[in-house]
């Protein structure tokens, strides 16, 4: 899954969203509230009258994306240890998913209370992801419903050359990166076979964006209780889940530490990670565009270090 299109900028009017409930539902909206962090598109938590009561709106910003979404929770949901929102309408015309209101807050809310309650809720992240990353798909790697590609490589490639040459467009100064950045992007890109030489050879179900912003918890257990936000579910190397973990309750790699008890990751890992990470830096700039320079040269600074070190 590489660039996305523009597709909106303005926010939908209450009209709008009065029709998408009645779609959906056969039943009025009685109230709309804008949620926070929402950089794909406009979300709202709308309430009904008739069931389900509650529901979100997604108007998503770029062409495809709902029904990119609604395919991935759907997947997902198939062998979810915890709860995935059903989809209650996909309109691809204007953009638009009606999913499932989860109860629960975001894990990056609302902390543990005490060690015992963060530890049983590490495990709970890790327990629920490697439930998703024992599902294997015996034709390939690739988007959920192929094409599949025999190597990895030969799939994530695809993708990386695609951000590499939107991020390097002389015709867009606001994506241009510094020229440390963009040398240490060249060189990995060109570097890259070497890099995932030792990558997962078995293509497995990801989340993608597995993060405590899309995990929600219960807020008097501190248990996981859903999983909400997919942004490229696939079928793919698992370490794509893995780099979005900084645990904010002591070590920040401790979700990853608990990872490594139960999995035994191949070979070249660490620079494997350093990849991930900046590409997955490149990619909100092609795609949004969005990034943080000061981020960016944090990124490159590793990756660089890594290739030195491990390659």
């Amino acid at each position: 899954m590489g660039i996305w299109t523009a597709f909106r900028d303005q926010e939908p009017q209450p009209e709008d969203l009065r029709a998408v409930v009645w779609n959906a539902f056969g039943a009025p909206l009685t109230s709309a509230e804008a949620m926070p962090d929402a950089a794909l598109s406009y979300v709202y938590r709308v309430s009904l009258a008739g069931e389900p009561h509650q529901a979100i709106v997604k108007w998503q910003h770029h062409v495809g994306r709902s029904a990119a979404e609604a395919r991935q929770l759907e997947e997902l949901r198939k062998y979810a240890a915890v709860r995935v929102p059903e989809v209650y309408l996909c309109d691809p015309e204007r953009e638009v998913l009606v999913i499932e209101h989860l109860p629960g807050v975001r894990a990056i809310d609302v902390g543990p209370p005490n060690m015992s309650a963060a530890e049983q809720l590490a495990d709970d992240i890790v327990s629920t992801l490697l439930v998703w990353h024992a599902v294997k798909n015996p034709a390939g790697f690739g988007p959920l419903d192929g094409p599949y590609y025999g190597r990895w490589v030969d799939y994530y490639q695809e993708r990386v050359v695609a951000y590499h040459g939107e991020i390097c467009r002389e015709s867009s100064p606001e994506l241009l990166l510094s020229e440390y950045a963009r040398e240490v992007a060249d060189r990995s890109l060109a570097q890259m076979g070497e890099i995932l030489a030792g990558a997962h050879r078995e293509p497995v179900l990801v989340h993608s964006d597995y993060h405590l912003a899309n995990l929600l918890m219960d807020p008097k257990t501190h248990r996981l209780t859903g999983v909400i936000d997919p942004l490229d579910s696939e079928w793919a190397d698992p370490e794509l889940d893995l780099i979005h973990w900084e645990w904010p309750w002591g070590d920040k790699h401790h979700l990853l530490t608990l990872y490594q008890q139960r999995v035994a990751l191949p070979e070249g890992f660490p620079l494997r990670y350093a990849f991930y990470q900046f590409w997955y830096a490149m990619q909100n700039l092609a795609r949004l565009p969005w990034h943080d320079p000061q981020e960016d040269h944090r990124l490159a600074e590793a990756l660089d270090q890594a290739i030195r070190d491990l390659l």
